[in-house]
């Protein structure tokens, strides 16, 4: 994973918690 800036970091980790929480609920 390559960390182009701090705050694209923190982009793409929202971006990824947001999608986690998403495939959770169609999971249940």
């Amino acid at each position: 994973y390559v960390m182009y800036t701090r705050e694209l970091n923190d982009i793409e980790r929202v971006n990824y918690l947001n999608g986690y929480l998403e495939y959770l609920l169609k999971a249940v």
